[in-house]
């Protein structure tokens, strides 16, 4: 989408799972859903206080759902 990127980010030391990050075109960090090995839930949490419109909140959930199926 215009003006964001994604990022996909697997495993790291004491956190299994997969990540994808949404950053704005300048980099900064949004938000994330990530998807637990261990226990195979997913979850949403957000990095600034920055308002998302609604269009780009919508295809980040979406975006995730497609990319972090097991």
């Amino acid at each position: 989408m215009d003006g964001y990127q994604l990022l996909l980010s697997s495993t790291v030391p004491g956190r299994p799972g997969v990540g994808l990050e949404l950053f704005r075109a300048d980099g900064t960090r949004l938000a994330e859903v990530f998807r637990d090995d261990a226990t195979g839930g997913r979850t949403f949490r957000t990095f600034t206080a920055v308002i998302l419109p609604l269009t780009v909140a919508t295809w980040f959930l979406q975006q995730a759902e497609q990319r972090l199926r097991r």
